[in-house]
């Protein structure tokens, strides 16, 4: 995971691509739905952020199946916006290797300030 993890923040299709299956899917946070070869073409043309950061990771393994979840912020260059997203992939064991078989990423919205309600006048 953590070898995944650096090559996707390095945006390293050739390490990238060794961990994905033939048949890998990719749902990204608009909906879209990407194949192993569309996924990585994304990855080759993207801007390699500033910053990516994953935490909250959680590993719950199922004799050779895996699923991971966790929290993604990334942070592009020049300090613009960042993206705060629940992740989630599916690995499998293939052959005594592991490999990522689906991911998906869902959009946090970003945190409202509190407000205080109003008070009501009789």
């Amino acid at each position: 995971m953590r070898a995944l993890l650096d090559a996707l923040h390095k945006n390293d299709l050739a390490v990238v691509g060794q961990f994905y299956t033939e048949d890998y899917t990719f749902s990204g946070p608009t909906g879209q739905i990407q194949s192993r070869a569309e996924r990585l073409e994304t990855i080759k043309v993207s801007p390699t952020p500033a910053s990516l950061v994953f935490t909250d990771l959680k590993v719950r393994t199922y004799g050779d199946a895996a699923l991971v979840t966790g929290r993604a912020t990334s942070q592009a260059e020049g300090g613009s916006q960042g993206q705060n997203s629940q992740v989630t992939w599916v690995w499998i064991r293939q052959s005594g290797t592991w490999r990522l078989a689906a991911a998906q990423v869902t959009p946090i919205a970003p945190a409202q300030p509190a407000t205080t309600p109003t008070e009501k006048k009789p």
